[in-house]
């Protein structure tokens, strides 16, 4: 049986958006989720993906230096 993969309901810049208010609130992530409609777990999921791939898009600096040598 195949799987139908499902068509996300939120562009990457809404969650990008929401992630970065629940980062600079001082309220917790679930009641910024809950704001928005948002189930928590969703949002810790949509924080976890963005911090995965700013890290997978960052050179270390020694990299860098490697590099141009």
């Amino acid at each position: 049986m195949a799987v139908k993969k499902r068509r996300s309901k939120w562009s990457e810049a809404f969650r990008q958006r929401i992630v970065a208010e629940a980062e600079a609130s001082d309220e917790p992530m679930s009641e910024v989720a809950k704001r928005h409609g948002l189930n928590p777990k969703l949002l810790y999921s949509w924080r976890q993906k963005l911090l995965k791939d700013q890290k997978a898009t960052t050179v270390p600096r020694q990299a860098l230096w490697v590099q141009n040598c």
